[in-house]
């Protein structure tokens, strides 16, 4: 069974988590991951998309944005490309770095904002990248360092989270660590990894009679999940006005062929992934009909629709 679309909404708070392909390393250096978070920043400044928290691990990352008058797809699709072209050309590979989309967990910010940061902040510690809670206090990949003020940068505010802390910078800052030391021996929390019924009531869960919306994309209460749902379906699905032909050059670039090969309408394996990646970039920055995508890659529309319907909104 398909999973349910995206749902792509200004101001709603997202839990991003991308992992490398057959959960390979898409961070092998700082190199790497100083030009991802670069990259982040570039967008957020283009974007006006919020980033409260993030957390880079080798094979995988975690963020969590809150989204503006950008759509989301449009933000993550721009950051993943842009890192697996500068990957691929680093280490002479081709193709999809990261395995299948991007995972996002809409969050209802009142009940977990600050459950979600600590989660992320934490993970390099976990993942035994620093030694110690004082070693992570200066990590550069990872928000906690930023958020306390011992490091600083041009794109990240600290101020959106401190105010879920006390509001001033000092007082906020200092509850704000007493609030991450305090989960230190928390372990892993699959309860903010996902939404869905059990993770939105709380592990472990009694099953009662009443009745209680929710949605495996949403992690909150029942009428947060209605009234994020409702405003979706009144919704579009968001565009990015990028044109097509960008789209191709992008994906020629990223799976290294020809526009040539690209429409050659080759079976060859890596056509096919190159020509499904094309398909789903332009059904998510491109504002134009399914029809117009088959015309811009010269396939047929049936082709385009059985690649939406295989995989639309998986992730």
């Amino acid at each position: 069974m398909p999973r349910k679309p995206r749902i792509d909404q200004p101001g709603l708070l997202y839990h991003v988590i991308a992992r490398g392909i057959e959960r390979r390393q898409i961070f092998s250096d700082d190199a790497d991951r100083d030009f991802f978070l670069a990259r982040m920043g570039r967008l957020v400044r283009e974007t006006g998309i919020q980033v409260c928290a993030f957390a880079l691990i080798p094979n995988h990352f975690h963020l969590l944005l809150r989204r503006g008058a950008t759509p989301l797809s449009s933000f993550m699709q721009r950051l993943l490309t842009a890192y697996a072209i500068y990957f691929n050309r680093k280490t002479g590979r081709s193709g999809h770095l990261f395995q299948n989309r991007y995972k996002t967990v809409i969050c209802e910010a009142d009940v977990y904002f600050m459950e979600l940061v600590r989660y992320i902040c934490l993970n390099p510690l976990r993942a035994g990248l620093v030694e110690n809670i004082g070693r992570l206090a200066d990590y550069r990949y990872s928000a906690y360092a930023y958020i306390l003020g011992n490091r600083k940068n041009d794109w990240f505010d600290p101020l959106p989270v401190l105010a879920f802390f006390g509001g001033s910078r000092a007082g906020g800052s200092e509850a704000f660590n007493e609030h991450v030391i305090a989960g230190l021996d928390e372990g892993e929390r699959p309860d903010l990894g996902g939404g869905g019924l059990i993770r939105s009531l709380g592990l472990p869960v009694k099953l009662t009679r009443e009745r209680h919306s929710f949605d495996e994309r949403i992690l909150g209460p029942g009428d947060f999940v209605e009234m994020v749902v409702a405003s979706h379906e009144d919704r579009a699905r968001p565009g990015d006005g990028v044109a097509p032909d960008a789209i191709i050059a992008e994906t020629c670039e990223l799976f290294r062929l020809s526009r040539t090969e690209l429409a050659s309408g080759s079976r060859n394996r890596k056509v096919c992934a190159a020509r499904a990646h094309a398909i789903h970039a332009m059904a998510e920055r491109c504002s134009i009909s399914k029809s117009d995508i088959a015309r811009n890659l010269s396939i047929s529309l049936p082709a385009v629709l059985y690649i939406l319907r295989k995989s639309y909104g998986s992730e």
